[in-house]
């Protein structure tokens, strides 16, 4: 587990967001009120762990301002998502994770690499986080 920083000084001035362009993507946190049609607040991080942001921060520690993604890791499963041998597919983009998430920390938001799709599965014991394939959104 990487750690942002080992102290921050308690004066330190903290600014929230709901939103933020990371790489040239927007992304939402989970309290943004549009998140039910923007789905966005789950990403992949550079070590392809999965991460579920809840606000966004930016504060100067010292080194110029820098933006963080507070949130929660989700707990990746070994399961595979179709089960069935007669199958023969691989869903490779789709991730089973557990409903218990991780404790609350802050990553710099430079470490997300791609935006994923949260699905709740409410009469299932695990829930699906699929990887975005089109990278290319389309506002109106």
């Amino acid at each position: 587990m990487h750690y942002v920083v080992a102290h921050i000084p308690r004066e330190t001035v903290v600014q929230y967001y709901d939103r933020i362009i990371v790489h040239g993507e927007m992304v939402h946190c989970n309290n943004y009120c549009r998140h039910l049609k923007r789905n966005s607040n789950t990403v992949m991080l550079d070590d392809d762990s999965v991460f579920s942001i809840e606000h966004f921060v930016t504060t100067d520690l010292g080194g110029g301002t820098d933006a963080y993604a507070l949130g929660n890791h989700l707990h990746s499963l070994a399961t595979p998502i179709c089960k069935h041998s007669s199958i023969p597919l691989k869903l490779c983009h789709l991730l089973p994770v557990t409903r218990i998430l991780g404790p609350l920390i802050a990553v710099p938001a430079q470490r997300i690499v791609r935006k994923c799709i949260f699905i709740h599965l409410p009469k299932k014991k695990v829930d699906i986080v699929c990887q975005q394939l089109n990278m290319f959104e389309y506002c109106t």
